[in-house]
């Protein structure tokens, strides 16, 4: 009976987390500033991460960092775990007989403990995170202290973040489309994540919210799901 079901198929509505995406955090390509290398930017992330937390968003900058080798020997002296008062996490790092301090969070507070922080390298900063938010990222700032000055912190770089797709997710749907069958994604998430991740396996652009349903009689509602992508 499934072989025949599927035989009749028109219309097949996947939802997005956990069937077209993984469910599971990953870093994608670091943004690096002031001569810092990706790889910095990973491994500094990496020392303001908790190793065991559990934490979605620690794990994926850990096994991120693990992937591209450890920068240095060093000996983490103090860790302060995010919270969502301070919208950081923090630790202090001695390495080769010199202590230094890395933070990572949220840009707007990471920013503001920058005090050297020019206005041009705050607009960079600033355009790159939302170039990467547009796309649907999660952004992580990261900075560190430079001197011996535990509190003269320099930005280093971004991390962003995402749930990407399966690896065989963009060829089953485009094997479906083949045969005549229309795709939909289902999906809480923002807007800006849904357009991105539908259009990676090529499902498309067109993703419509359910408050531009609401008003609707039952048919419009129909025919205004039918002409998009998903919702």
């Amino acid at each position: 009976s499934s072989i025949e079901d599927a035989a009749s198929m028109n219309v097949l509505c996947l939802d997005k987390t956990g069937t077209i995406t993984q469910n599971r955090m990953t870093v994608m390509d670091p943004v690096q500033f002031d001569g810092f290398t990706e790889a910095d930017v990973s491994w500094l992330a990496a020392m303001a991460s908790g190793e065991g937390s559990r934490d979605q968003i620690d794990e994926a900058v850990l096994d991120y960092a693990a992937r591209i080798g450890e920068k240095t020997a060093y000996r983490r002296i103090s860790f302060t775990p995010f919270s969502p008062e301070l919208k950081r996490s923090e630790a202090t790092i001695e390495s080769k007989g010199k202590k230094f301090r890395v933070v990572k969070g949220d840009l707007k507070t990471v920013i503001s403990l920058c005090h050297g922080l020019t206005d041009a390298g705050r607009d960079q900063a600033e355009k790159s995170a939302r170039e990467l938010s547009g796309k649907g990222y999660r952004i992580l700032a990261v900075a560190r202290s430079s001197g011996d000055d535990t509190d003269q912190l320099v930005l280093a770089g971004l991390l962003p973040l995402a749930d990407p797709p399966w690896p065989d997710s963009k060829e089953m749907i485009e094997n479906m489309k083949r045969q005549g069958i229309k795709i939909m994604m289902l999906t809480g998430d923002n807007i800006a994540i849904a357009r991105e991740i539908a259009s990676e396996v090529s499902i498309g652009d067109r993703i419509i919210t359910i408050s531009e349903l609401k008003n609707l009689d039952e048919s419009k509602q129909a025919d205004l799901l039918l002409e998009n992508d998903g919702m």
